[in-house]
Protein backbone atom coordinates (compact mmCIF):
# COMPACT_ATOMS: atom_id res chain seq x y z
CA UNK A 1 0.00 0.00 0.00
CA UNK A 2 2.57 2.37 0.88
CA UNK A 3 5.23 1.52 -2.18
CA UNK A 4 1.42 2.30 -4.11
CA UNK A 5 1.27 5.37 -2.62
CA UNK A 6 4.39 6.92 -3.10
CA UNK A 7 4.24 6.16 -6.91
CA UNK A 8 1.30 8.35 -6.97
CA UNK A 9 3.01 11.11 -5.97
CA UNK A 10 6.22 10.19 -7.66
CA UNK A 11 4.00 10.26 -10.65
CA UNK A 12 2.81 13.78 -9.93
CA UNK A 13 6.18 15.12 -9.78
CA UNK A 14 6.96 13.59 -12.42
CA UNK A 15 4.22 15.20 -14.41
CA UNK A 16 5.07 18.49 -13.00
CA UNK A 17 8.50 18.45 -14.46
CA UNK A 18 7.99 17.29 -17.60
CA UNK A 19 4.91 19.59 -18.48
CA UNK A 20 7.32 22.27 -17.25
CA UNK A 21 9.98 21.04 -19.62
CA UNK A 22 7.41 21.17 -22.45
CA UNK A 23 6.47 24.03 -21.56
CA UNK A 24 9.69 25.73 -21.27
CA UNK A 25 11.44 24.50 -24.83
CA UNK A 26 8.05 25.62 -26.24
CA UNK A 27 8.13 28.89 -24.14
CA UNK A 28 11.79 29.71 -25.68
CA UNK A 29 11.17 29.91 -29.16
CA UNK A 30 8.22 32.71 -28.46
CA UNK A 31 9.94 36.27 -29.62
CA UNK A 32 13.06 37.33 -31.16
CA UNK A 33 16.38 38.74 -30.18
CA UNK A 34 16.04 36.58 -27.16
CA UNK A 35 12.90 37.95 -25.65
CA UNK A 36 12.48 36.45 -22.52
CA UNK A 37 15.06 34.28 -21.95
CA UNK A 38 15.95 36.19 -18.82
CA UNK A 39 12.80 36.05 -16.70
CA UNK A 40 12.61 32.04 -18.37
CA UNK A 41 15.96 30.82 -17.14
CA UNK A 42 14.73 32.29 -13.40
CA UNK A 43 12.00 30.96 -13.19
CA UNK A 44 13.26 27.29 -14.70
CA UNK A 45 16.69 27.77 -12.17
CA UNK A 46 14.07 27.96 -9.07
CA UNK A 47 11.57 25.29 -10.12
CA UNK A 48 13.81 22.46 -11.17
CA UNK A 49 16.16 22.02 -7.99
CA UNK A 50 12.88 22.38 -6.33
CA UNK A 51 11.29 19.53 -7.53
CA UNK A 52 14.80 17.53 -7.40
CA UNK A 53 14.25 18.05 -3.42
CA UNK A 54 11.15 17.03 -3.57
CA UNK A 55 11.96 14.13 -4.97
CA UNK A 56 15.10 13.62 -2.47
CA UNK A 57 12.17 13.57 0.47
CA UNK A 58 10.22 10.94 -0.92
CA UNK A 59 12.77 9.04 -1.90
CA UNK A 60 14.48 9.78 1.94
CA UNK A 61 14.31 7.08 4.83
CA UNK A 62 15.11 8.84 7.64
CA UNK A 63 11.38 7.86 9.47
CA UNK A 64 10.42 5.42 11.29
CA UNK A 65 9.47 3.26 8.07
CA UNK A 66 5.99 2.96 8.74
CA UNK A 67 3.07 3.03 6.39
CA UNK A 68 1.90 6.15 8.35
CA UNK A 69 5.31 7.44 7.50
CA UNK A 70 5.06 7.14 4.30
CA UNK A 71 2.07 9.06 3.64
CA UNK A 72 3.18 11.58 5.94
CA UNK A 73 6.21 12.04 3.26
CA UNK A 74 3.92 11.86 0.07
CA UNK A 75 0.86 14.25 1.77
CA UNK A 76 3.80 16.69 2.00
CA UNK A 77 4.90 16.04 -1.42
CA UNK A 78 1.61 16.75 -3.11
CA UNK A 79 1.28 20.05 -1.01
CA UNK A 80 4.84 21.23 -2.12
CA UNK A 81 3.93 19.71 -5.97
CA UNK A 82 0.76 22.07 -5.91
CA UNK A 83 2.49 24.88 -4.33
CA UNK A 84 5.16 24.63 -6.76
CA UNK A 85 2.01 24.38 -9.81
CA UNK A 86 0.09 27.44 -9.29
CA UNK A 87 3.91 29.26 -9.00
CA UNK A 88 4.99 27.98 -12.38
CA UNK A 89 1.30 28.77 -13.96
CA UNK A 90 1.05 32.29 -12.26
CA UNK A 91 4.17 33.10 -15.19
CA UNK A 92 3.18 30.60 -17.69
CA UNK A 93 -0.46 31.67 -17.96
CA UNK A 94 0.49 35.29 -18.83
CA UNK A 95 3.30 34.39 -20.97
CA UNK A 96 1.16 31.74 -22.83
CA UNK A 97 -1.43 34.74 -23.83
CA UNK A 98 1.55 35.13 -26.55
CA UNK A 99 0.24 31.89 -28.34
CA UNK A 100 -3.39 33.27 -28.11
CA UNK A 101 -4.97 34.80 -31.52
CA UNK A 102 -7.13 37.16 -29.80
CA UNK A 103 -4.16 38.92 -27.86
CA UNK A 104 -0.79 37.69 -29.02
CA UNK A 105 -0.63 40.69 -31.78
CA UNK A 106 -1.37 43.34 -28.90
CA UNK A 107 1.62 41.58 -26.61
CA UNK A 108 3.68 41.80 -29.15
CA UNK A 109 3.47 45.10 -29.38
CA UNK A 110 3.04 45.60 -25.99
CA UNK A 111 6.54 43.45 -25.21
CA UNK A 112 7.88 46.22 -27.26
CA UNK A 113 6.90 49.36 -25.33
CA UNK A 114 8.21 47.86 -22.44
CA UNK A 115 11.64 46.76 -23.72
CA UNK A 116 11.75 50.49 -24.94
CA UNK A 117 10.72 51.99 -21.74
CA UNK A 118 12.81 49.59 -19.22
CA UNK A 119 16.30 50.06 -21.43
CA UNK A 120 15.90 53.89 -21.01
CA UNK A 121 15.15 53.83 -17.69
CA UNK A 122 17.99 51.97 -16.53
CA UNK A 123 21.07 52.66 -18.56
CA UNK A 124 24.90 52.04 -16.95
CA UNK A 125 24.45 55.34 -14.41
CA UNK A 126 21.13 54.11 -13.00
CA UNK A 127 21.54 50.34 -12.60
CA UNK A 128 25.32 49.22 -11.81
CA UNK A 129 24.71 45.81 -11.92
CA UNK A 130 22.69 45.86 -15.11
CA UNK A 131 19.76 46.10 -17.05
CA UNK A 132 17.47 44.55 -14.48
CA UNK A 133 14.37 41.76 -15.97
CA UNK A 134 11.67 43.48 -17.80
CA UNK A 135 7.92 43.19 -16.74
CA UNK A 136 6.25 39.98 -17.99
CA UNK A 137 3.12 41.85 -19.89
CA UNK A 138 -0.42 40.45 -19.89
CA UNK A 139 -3.77 41.28 -20.73
CA UNK A 140 -6.83 40.60 -18.70
CA UNK A 141 -10.19 42.19 -17.96
CA UNK A 142 -9.92 44.82 -15.93
CA UNK A 143 -10.65 48.48 -16.06
CA UNK A 144 -7.18 50.26 -15.86
CA UNK A 145 -4.01 49.09 -16.31
CA UNK A 146 -1.45 47.36 -13.06
CA UNK A 147 1.78 46.68 -12.25
CA UNK A 148 2.47 43.79 -10.07
CA UNK A 149 5.36 44.59 -7.68
CA UNK A 150 6.85 41.39 -7.20
CA UNK A 151 6.79 41.88 -2.96
CA UNK A 152 2.85 41.97 -3.86
CA UNK A 153 0.96 38.20 -3.78
CA UNK A 154 -0.89 37.96 -6.77
CA UNK A 155 -4.66 36.99 -6.05
CA UNK A 156 -5.19 33.67 -7.81
CA UNK A 157 -1.75 32.72 -6.02
CA UNK A 158 -3.79 33.05 -2.23
CA UNK A 159 -4.83 29.97 -0.73
CA UNK A 160 -4.37 28.60 2.73
CA UNK A 161 -0.22 29.19 1.73
CA UNK A 162 -0.52 32.49 1.46
CA UNK A 163 2.49 33.55 3.42
CA UNK A 164 4.64 31.21 2.12
CA UNK A 165 3.41 31.99 -1.67
CA UNK A 166 4.04 36.22 -0.49
CA UNK A 167 7.91 35.20 0.10
CA UNK A 168 8.51 33.02 -3.04
CA UNK A 169 6.68 35.93 -5.57
CA UNK A 170 8.57 38.45 -3.23
CA UNK A 171 12.06 36.77 -3.90
CA UNK A 172 11.54 36.24 -7.44
CA UNK A 173 12.74 38.45 -10.21
CA UNK A 174 10.05 38.55 -13.01
CA UNK A 175 8.05 41.67 -12.21
CA UNK A 176 4.60 41.94 -13.85
CA UNK A 177 2.20 44.50 -15.51
CA UNK A 178 -1.28 43.96 -16.16
CA UNK A 179 -3.07 45.54 -19.48
CA UNK A 180 -6.51 46.45 -19.59
CA UNK A 181 -8.41 44.20 -22.84
CA UNK A 182 -9.48 47.45 -24.29
CA UNK A 183 -5.59 47.37 -25.99
CA UNK A 184 -6.40 44.60 -28.02
CA UNK A 185 -9.41 46.76 -30.17
CA UNK A 186 -7.46 50.29 -29.45
CA UNK A 187 -3.70 49.94 -29.25
CA UNK A 188 -3.50 53.34 -28.74
CA UNK A 189 -4.16 52.54 -24.85
CA UNK A 190 -0.91 50.77 -25.14
CA UNK A 191 0.60 53.86 -23.54
CA UNK A 192 -0.32 52.79 -20.09
CA UNK A 193 2.52 50.62 -20.48
CA UNK A 194 5.16 53.20 -20.03
CA UNK A 195 3.31 54.21 -16.88
CA UNK A 196 3.25 50.64 -15.33
CA UNK A 197 6.86 49.95 -16.14
CA UNK A 198 7.46 53.52 -14.15
CA UNK A 199 6.00 51.46 -11.50
CA UNK A 200 8.00 48.73 -11.76
CA UNK A 201 11.02 50.61 -12.03
CA UNK A 202 10.48 52.46 -8.64
CA UNK A 203 9.98 48.89 -7.19
CA UNK A 204 13.23 47.50 -9.01
CA UNK A 205 14.77 50.64 -7.76
CA UNK A 206 13.84 50.33 -3.89
CA UNK A 207 14.87 46.69 -3.97
CA UNK A 208 18.19 47.26 -5.40
CA UNK A 209 18.93 49.36 -2.78
CA UNK A 210 19.22 52.37 -6.01
CA UNK A 211 16.50 54.43 -4.94
CA UNK A 212 18.42 57.06 -3.54
CA UNK A 213 16.37 59.81 -2.11
CA UNK A 214 12.92 57.79 -1.63
CA UNK A 215 10.70 59.25 -3.68
CA UNK A 216 7.76 59.46 -0.53
CA UNK A 217 9.31 61.74 1.45
CA UNK A 218 11.11 63.84 -1.30
CA UNK A 219 8.17 64.78 -2.12
CA UNK A 220 6.91 65.19 1.28
CA UNK A 221 9.47 67.85 2.25
CA UNK A 222 9.16 69.80 -0.79
CA UNK A 223 5.91 70.13 -0.02
CA UNK A 224 6.64 71.42 3.27
CA UNK A 225 9.20 74.05 2.17
CA UNK A 226 5.95 74.78 -0.13
CA UNK A 227 4.37 76.01 3.00
CA UNK A 228 2.40 72.55 2.98
CA UNK A 229 1.27 71.25 6.63
CA UNK A 230 2.05 67.73 8.27
CA UNK A 231 -1.18 65.97 6.97
CA UNK A 232 -0.59 67.46 3.37
CA UNK A 233 2.62 66.53 3.71
CA UNK A 234 1.86 62.67 4.50
CA UNK A 235 -0.46 62.93 1.52
CA UNK A 236 1.92 63.76 -0.87
CA UNK A 237 3.83 61.28 0.19
CA UNK A 238 1.37 58.66 -0.17
CA UNK A 239 0.46 59.76 -3.62
CA UNK A 240 4.63 59.34 -4.61
CA UNK A 241 4.37 56.34 -6.51
CA UNK A 242 1.66 56.98 -8.62
CA UNK A 243 3.42 60.91 -9.61
CA UNK A 244 5.94 59.33 -10.32
CA UNK A 245 5.15 56.72 -13.10
CA UNK A 246 3.35 59.71 -14.68
CA UNK A 247 6.60 61.67 -14.23
CA UNK A 248 8.56 58.80 -15.63
CA UNK A 249 5.53 57.99 -18.83
CA UNK A 250 5.92 62.04 -19.41
CA UNK A 251 9.81 61.77 -19.61
CA UNK A 252 10.27 58.79 -21.84
CA UNK A 253 7.28 59.91 -24.25
CA UNK A 254 6.06 63.95 -24.09
CA UNK A 255 2.96 65.04 -23.15
CA UNK A 256 1.02 62.02 -25.00
CA UNK A 257 0.58 60.07 -21.44
CA UNK A 258 -0.65 63.44 -20.10
CA UNK A 259 -3.41 62.99 -22.23
CA UNK A 260 -4.06 59.34 -21.64
CA UNK A 261 -4.45 60.14 -17.78
CA UNK A 262 -6.74 63.28 -18.17
CA UNK A 263 -8.96 60.44 -20.79
CA UNK A 264 -8.78 57.64 -17.81
CA UNK A 265 -9.39 60.42 -15.01
CA UNK A 266 -11.82 62.72 -16.38
CA UNK A 267 -15.65 62.66 -14.32
CA UNK A 268 -17.74 64.92 -13.25
CA UNK A 269 -17.05 68.37 -12.12
CA UNK A 270 -16.74 67.76 -8.86
CA UNK A 271 -14.97 64.53 -8.68
CA UNK A 272 -12.29 66.23 -10.25
CA UNK A 273 -11.32 67.60 -6.86
CA UNK A 274 -11.58 64.81 -4.75
CA UNK A 275 -9.06 61.80 -4.36
CA UNK A 276 -10.20 58.97 -6.12
CA UNK A 277 -7.88 56.55 -3.11
CA UNK A 278 -5.25 56.98 -0.66
CA UNK A 279 -2.65 56.62 -3.37
CA UNK A 280 -4.09 59.11 -6.19
CA UNK A 281 -4.35 62.48 -5.41
CA UNK A 282 -6.90 64.59 -6.93
CA UNK A 283 -7.07 64.11 -10.68
CA UNK A 284 -6.66 68.23 -11.27
CA UNK A 285 -3.56 68.16 -9.60
CA UNK A 286 -2.51 64.83 -11.02
CA UNK A 287 -2.29 66.16 -14.39
CA UNK A 288 -1.14 69.93 -13.37
CA UNK A 289 1.98 67.76 -11.82
CA UNK A 290 2.13 66.51 -14.74
CA UNK A 291 2.43 69.02 -16.79
CA UNK A 292 4.40 70.78 -14.50
CA UNK A 293 7.17 67.95 -15.55
CA UNK A 294 6.62 68.42 -18.90
CA UNK A 295 7.43 72.16 -18.64
CA UNK A 296 10.34 71.20 -16.45
CA UNK A 297 11.81 68.80 -19.10
CA UNK A 298 11.04 71.61 -21.92
CA UNK A 299 7.26 70.87 -23.16
CA UNK A 300 4.62 72.34 -23.79
CA UNK A 301 1.77 71.59 -21.15
CA UNK A 302 -0.98 69.46 -22.29
CA UNK A 303 -4.46 71.36 -22.31
CA UNK A 304 -6.49 71.42 -19.22
CA UNK A 305 -10.00 72.87 -19.85
CA UNK A 306 -10.60 72.23 -16.15
CA UNK A 307 -8.08 74.48 -14.13
CA UNK A 308 -10.76 76.96 -13.28
CA UNK A 309 -12.57 74.16 -10.93
CA UNK A 310 -10.03 74.49 -8.46
CA UNK A 311 -11.19 78.31 -7.74
CA UNK A 312 -14.46 75.86 -6.01
CA UNK A 313 -11.93 73.85 -3.66
CA UNK A 314 -9.93 75.63 -1.28
CA UNK A 315 -8.34 72.46 -0.68
CA UNK A 316 -7.27 71.71 -4.37
CA UNK A 317 -6.35 75.35 -4.44
CA UNK A 318 -3.54 74.39 -1.97
CA UNK A 319 -2.28 71.58 -3.29
CA UNK A 320 -2.00 73.38 -6.59
CA UNK A 321 0.10 75.91 -4.66
CA UNK A 322 2.79 73.10 -3.89
CA UNK A 323 2.94 71.53 -7.49
CA UNK A 324 5.54 73.08 -8.95
CA UNK A 325 7.27 72.46 -5.65
CA UNK A 326 6.88 68.46 -5.73
CA UNK A 327 7.46 68.55 -9.98
CA UNK A 328 10.83 69.46 -9.65
CA UNK A 329 11.23 67.06 -6.43
CA UNK A 330 10.26 64.76 -9.18
CA UNK A 331 12.91 65.56 -11.48
CA UNK A 332 15.87 66.05 -9.13
CA UNK A 333 15.33 62.90 -7.33
CA UNK A 334 18.35 60.44 -7.48
CA UNK A 335 18.12 57.33 -9.42
CA UNK A 336 21.65 55.38 -9.22
CA UNK A 337 23.98 58.41 -9.95
CA UNK A 338 21.26 59.94 -12.64
CA UNK A 339 18.42 61.91 -12.22
CA UNK A 340 14.76 62.30 -13.93
CA UNK A 341 16.14 65.51 -15.36
CA UNK A 342 19.21 64.26 -17.04
CA UNK A 343 17.03 61.24 -18.42
CA UNK A 344 14.73 63.47 -19.56
CA UNK A 345 17.49 65.67 -22.17
CA UNK A 346 16.16 63.45 -24.50
CA UNK A 347 12.87 64.25 -23.86
CA UNK A 348 11.70 67.59 -26.66
CA UNK A 349 13.54 65.15 -29.44
CA UNK A 350 11.49 62.25 -28.41
CA UNK A 351 8.49 64.17 -28.59
CA UNK A 352 9.32 65.94 -31.79
CA UNK A 353 9.47 61.72 -33.09
CA UNK A 354 6.05 61.26 -31.26
CA UNK A 355 5.01 64.13 -33.39
CA UNK A 356 6.17 62.84 -36.28
CA UNK A 357 4.69 58.91 -35.88
CA UNK A 358 1.38 61.03 -34.84
CA UNK A 359 1.50 62.62 -38.53
CA UNK A 360 2.81 59.06 -39.84
CA UNK A 361 0.60 56.76 -39.04
CA UNK A 362 -2.75 58.21 -40.11
CA UNK A 363 -1.10 58.66 -43.06
CA UNK A 364 -1.93 57.20 -46.87
CA UNK A 365 1.29 54.74 -46.97
CA UNK A 366 1.75 52.63 -43.76
CA UNK A 367 4.99 53.80 -41.95
CA UNK A 368 8.14 51.75 -41.82
CA UNK A 369 8.95 50.51 -38.56
CA UNK A 370 11.89 52.42 -36.86
CA UNK A 371 14.63 50.23 -35.21
CA UNK A 372 16.08 52.89 -32.51
CA UNK A 373 15.41 51.90 -28.62
CA UNK A 374 12.99 55.01 -28.04
CA UNK A 375 10.76 53.58 -30.91
CA UNK A 376 8.54 51.54 -30.04
CA UNK A 377 7.18 53.94 -26.49
CA UNK A 378 6.68 56.68 -29.29
CA UNK A 379 5.56 55.25 -31.93
CA UNK A 380 2.85 54.25 -29.13
CA UNK A 381 2.84 58.07 -27.92
CA UNK A 382 1.89 58.76 -31.59
CA UNK A 383 -0.94 56.86 -31.70
CA UNK A 384 -2.27 58.20 -28.68
CA UNK A 385 -1.90 61.61 -30.06
CA UNK A 386 -3.61 60.76 -32.91
CA UNK A 387 -6.18 59.11 -31.11
CA UNK A 388 -6.22 62.48 -28.65
CA UNK A 389 -6.99 64.46 -31.95
CA UNK A 390 -9.84 62.39 -34.20
CA UNK A 391 -11.58 62.42 -30.12
CA UNK A 392 -11.77 66.18 -30.62
CA UNK A 393 -13.04 66.10 -33.86
CA UNK A 394 -16.95 65.79 -35.02
CA UNK A 395 -16.13 65.78 -38.63
CA UNK A 396 -14.91 62.90 -40.85
CA UNK A 397 -15.23 59.13 -40.25
CA UNK A 398 -13.65 58.66 -37.04
CA UNK A 399 -14.81 55.10 -36.58
CA UNK A 400 -13.05 53.92 -40.21
CA UNK A 401 -10.19 55.95 -38.85
CA UNK A 402 -10.03 54.39 -35.78
CA UNK A 403 -10.31 51.81 -37.13
CA UNK A 404 -6.88 51.94 -39.33
CA UNK A 405 -4.87 53.41 -36.70
CA UNK A 406 -5.47 50.19 -34.81
CA UNK A 407 -4.42 48.31 -37.56
CA UNK A 408 -1.50 50.26 -38.15
CA UNK A 409 -0.25 49.80 -34.56
CA UNK A 410 -0.45 46.54 -34.04
CA UNK A 411 1.37 46.13 -37.54
CA UNK A 412 4.29 48.82 -37.11
CA UNK A 413 4.73 48.56 -32.98
CA UNK A 414 5.89 44.63 -33.08
CA UNK A 415 8.60 45.60 -35.56
CA UNK A 416 9.65 48.62 -33.71
CA UNK A 417 13.00 47.20 -32.02
CA UNK A 418 16.81 47.32 -31.98
CA UNK A 419 18.67 44.98 -34.42
CA UNK A 420 20.84 42.32 -32.34
CA UNK A 421 20.35 39.80 -29.15
CA UNK A 422 18.13 41.31 -26.43
CA UNK A 423 19.12 40.32 -23.17
CA UNK A 424 19.02 42.04 -19.63
CA UNK A 425 21.66 40.94 -16.87
CA UNK A 426 21.00 37.58 -15.57
CA UNK A 427 19.74 38.12 -12.09
CA UNK A 428 22.16 35.85 -10.36
CA UNK A 429 22.01 37.15 -6.91
CA UNK A 430 18.01 37.50 -6.81
CA UNK A 431 17.87 33.35 -8.38
CA UNK A 432 20.28 32.39 -5.95
CA UNK A 433 18.31 33.85 -3.04
CA UNK A 434 15.16 32.61 -4.55
CA UNK A 435 16.43 29.01 -5.06
CA UNK A 436 18.05 28.93 -1.31
CA UNK A 437 14.24 30.73 0.18
CA UNK A 438 12.59 27.80 -1.62
CA UNK A 439 14.81 25.29 -0.43
CA UNK A 440 14.46 25.84 3.25
CA UNK A 441 11.28 26.00 3.07
CA UNK A 442 10.16 22.57 1.54
CA UNK A 443 13.16 21.09 4.05
CA UNK A 444 11.48 23.10 7.12
CA UNK A 445 8.71 21.14 9.19
CA UNK A 446 5.97 23.09 8.87
CA UNK A 447 3.88 21.23 6.66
Amino acid sequence: MATVRLEESMDDLDLLRAEFSEWFGNARTVGVHGQHQTQLQSLGSVLEPACAEIRDQLLARDGDGSVGDAYERCRRADQQINLLRRLWRWYADRFDQRHDDTFGDALRAADEIVWSSWREMFGPAVHPEGLPPAPLAAIAPVDVATASPRTEVPQELRAPRDPLLAKWTAAMPIPTITLPSVVVRRPWWLIVAVHECGHQAHAEALRSGIAMDATGPALADAAAAAGAGIDEQESWSLWAGELAADAWAVTLCGTAPIWSVMELERRSDDRLLESPGRAYPPPLVRWAVANLVAGGLGLGAAADEHRGLADSSPYVGRLLQRAPAVAAALLDTHLGTTTLRQVGAGTPQWQVEALRWRTALPAKAAPFPQTRVESARLCAAGGALVWQESAGRASGDVAAERARLASRLLDVLPNCRPPGRRRAAQATKQVTAATELVLADLRSAGW
